[in-house]
């Protein structure tokens, strides 16, 4: 995906054990990463040449919630899943204006 950019964006998550869904806003760097911001230790790494993000934040299951996803370049979004004590949740990345 080269038209990944830095710049504004938010990852929602829900599912997995989360009694609500719980979200981060961030400001993405240019070399593509969110380093550890915020009351939830939010952090998020994207590899360029594919899409892949990964990062974690800290969730009401878990104070290390890791997460992972790919982002769509044509739909101009990600999305993944994350792991809570016993099912799964799923991830949106969307940049924000």
């Amino acid at each position: 995906p080269a038209s990944v950019k830095s710049g504004a964006g938010a990852v929602y998550l829900a599912g997995g054990n989360l009694g609500t869904a719980q979200s981060s806003s961030f400001n993405m760097k240019s070399s593509l990463n969110v380093p550890k911001q915020g009351s939830d230790r939010f952090n998020l790494t994207i590899t360029k040449p594919n899409g892949l993000f990964q990062g974690s934040r800290m969730t009401s299951v878990d104070p290390n919630t890791k997460f992972q996803g790919v982002l769509l370049q044509k739909m101009g979004a990600g999305y993944g899943f994350f792991l809570g004590t016993n099912q799964s949740g799923q991830l949106w990345y969307t940049p924000l204006p």
